[in-house]
C-alpha cells in the first residue's frame, strides 16, 4: 500500500492548478502525530510513504522530524514533497527522498525555487508540471543546467483535462512532453509511463495512493465535474469494508473447489492437448510486467468482450502491477507460455507446499486450436504431480455458468461446504 500523509493544507502559494480551495490553503489546522500513528498501525503492508501538504516546509521543524521518525517504523521508502520556496535542514537528510515542484512560470516564486535547487547540497528529484502557459524550451534548459544533485525529473500535467484522462490530452501538451523527453539530459523517471500515456494506452498521471488527510480521515482521490476531491473514511477498516462491498457476501452459487492431484488421471483428450503443445516453452518465475504482458492481457479481454460480453477497458501498468505483481511475496508465481519466443499465455498462481492456487489466466485466442486455457490447467496438474503437491485450487465454480462452469470438467475434485474465518477449519467434501 502506498500512503500519502497530508499533515495540513496550509500553503504559502496559491497556484491556480491546485485542487485545494483558497479556504483550505489558509487553514493551519495540523493533524496530530498520534492520529497519524493510529492510521499507520491500521494500514496493511505499507510500501511507500510520501509527506506533503499544503506545504510541509512551513510546519515546525520538531513536528516534521518526529513525523519522519514515526514513518521509519513502517517503511524505509519515505519521500518529502515540497514547493521548494523554503529549504529546511531536516530536508537535507539523505535517508529520505526529496521531491521538489519546479514548474517554471506556472508557479509563483519560480526564481526563488530555481536558486534553491542550484544551491541544494543533496540528491533530489524534480516534479515538473508540463504547462501550456510557459516556454517549454526555457523550462528544459533550466532543468538541464541544474547540478548533478538533481537526479531526475517526473512530469505531471497542467490542467490538460477535467480529470487528466489520456483521451483529452491536447496537441500542445503532447508536443511539450515529447520535447522534454528528447531534449532533457536528466532522467525522466516516468518516461515509459508517459510514452504509454501519449499512445493512449495508459494514464501516466493517475494517482493510486491512499491518503491520511488533515481531517484525520483516510482519503482516496476521485474526480467529479472537472474537480479533484477526496472520498473520506474514518478508518482504514472502513475504507477496506467499503471496497469489499463490491463483492456480494450473500452469493450462494459461488463454490470453492480443489482438484485432488493424486487421484487425477489425464483423459485421452487431455493427453492430446499436452501432446500438441509439447513444443511450447514453459517458464515458472516471479511475476513480472512488460509490454508483452499488457498487450496480451488487453487482447484477451477485448476478445472476451465480443465472446462473452465482458466489459472491456485497457489495463494500465500500475493496475496490472498492483493486481498481479506487487505483494506476490515468495509464493506468487507466473507461468509463461511461449511459442518461438512469443508470449501466448500467462497463468498467475500461488504456490504452497499443500497446493497451487490458480489466480488468473489469459492467453492469445489466435491460438485457439491449441486449447491454451485447458493446457495451462493441465500443466499446473503436471507440476503438482512432479512436486508432490496434493491440490490444485481453481477458485470459485458456478455450476452451468457460461464462464465459470468449465471447472466441473476437472474431476475428481472437492468443494468447500463452509466459509471459514482465518481461525476456523475449512471443511471439504468430495463432489459426486
Amino acid at each position: 500500500m502506498n500512503v500519502s500523509i497530508n499533515p495540513w493544507y496550509f500553503c504559502n502559494l496559491n497556484c491556480d492548478f491546485c485542487y485545494l480551495s483558497k479556504e483550505q490553503l489558509q487553514n493551519k489546522s495540523l493533524l496530530r502525530i498520534e492520529d497519524i500513528k493510529k492510521h499507520l498501525e491500521e494500514i496493511e503492508e505499507i510500501k511507500t510513504i510520501d509527506i506533503y501538504g499544503g506545504e510541509v516546509s512551513l510546519i515546525e521543524d520538531n513536528y516534521m522530524i518526529e513525523l519522519i521518525e514515526v514513518c521509519k517504523d513502517y517503511t524505509s521508502d519515505i519521500s518529502i514533497v515540497t514547493n521548494g520556496t523554503i529549504v529546511k535542514d531536516w530536508m537535507k537528510k539523505e535517508e529520505i527522498h526529496l521531491s521538489i515542484s519546479f514548474d517554471g512560470e506556472a508557479r509563483d516564486k519560480n526564481e526563488v525555487v530555481f536558486n534553491n535547487l542550484m544551491l541544494l547540497e543533496r540528491n533530489y528529484n524534480i516534479i515538473g508540471l508540463v504547462s501550456n502557459k510557459f516556454n517549454i524550451e526555457e523550462f528544459t534548459t533550466l532543468t538541464n543546467i541544474l547540478p548533478q544533485t538533481c537526479l531526475s525529473v517526473e512530469l505531471k500535467p497542467y490542467s490538460v483535462s477535467d480529470n487528466n484522462e489520456n483521451k483529452n490530452l491536447n496537441s500542445k501538451f503532447i508536443n511539450n512532453v515529447k520535447y522534454i523527453l528528447i531534449n532533457s539530459n536528466k532522467s525522466i523517471v516516468n518516461e515509459d509511463r508517459l510514452k504509454l500515456s501519449l499512445s493512449g494506452t495508459y494514464n501516466a498521471f493517475s494517482d493510486e495512493h491512499i491518503y491520511i488527510t488533515p481531517n484525520n480521515k483516510i482519503g482516496t482521490l476521485d474526480f467529479k465535474d472537472g474537480k479533484e476531491y477526496f472520498n473520506e473514511y474514518d478508518t482504514f477498516k472502513e475504507y477496506k469494508k467499503k471496497w469489499k462491498e463490491t463483492i456480494s457476501e450473500d452469493c450462494k452459487d459461488c463454490i470453492c473447489i480443489r482438484i485432488d492431484v493424486k487421484k487425477y488421471k489425464f483423459s485421452k483428450s487431455e493427453k492430446r492437448v499436452l501432446s500438441k503443445n509439447k513444443d511450447i516453452e514453459v517458464y515458472v518465475q516471479e511475476p513480472s510486467l512488460s509490454m508483452e504482458h499488457l498487450d496480451l492481457y488487453n487482447k484477451y479481454h477485448k476478445h472476451m468482450q465480443g465472446k462473452k460480453d465482458w466489459k472491456y477497458n485497457d489495463i494500465s501498468p500500475d493496475d496490472y502491477y498492483s493486481s498481479y505483481v506487487d505483494g506476490a511475496q515468495n509464493y506468487g508465481k507466473e507461468i509463461l507460455y511461449l511459442i518461438d519466443g512469443k508470449l501466448v499465455a500467462v497463468a498467475l498462481c500461488d504456490f504452497f507446499s499443500k497446493g497451487i492456487s490458480s489466480v488468473y489466466c489469459y492467453y492469445d485466442h489466435d491460438y485457439d486450436h491449441l486449447s491454451l486455457g485447458k493446457f495451462s490447467i493441465l500443466m499446473q496438474l503436471k507440476i503438482a504431480k512432479e512436486n508432490n503437491i496434493p491440490f490444485i485450487y481453481l477458485g470459485y465454480w458456478i455450476k452451468d455458468h457460461f464462464s465459470m462452469g468449465y471447472k466441473e470438467k476437472y474431476q475428481p475434485f472437492e468443494y468447500l461446504i463452509n466459509r471459514p474465518t482465518v481461525e476456523e477449519i475449512p471443511i471439504w467434501r468430495d463432489y459426486e
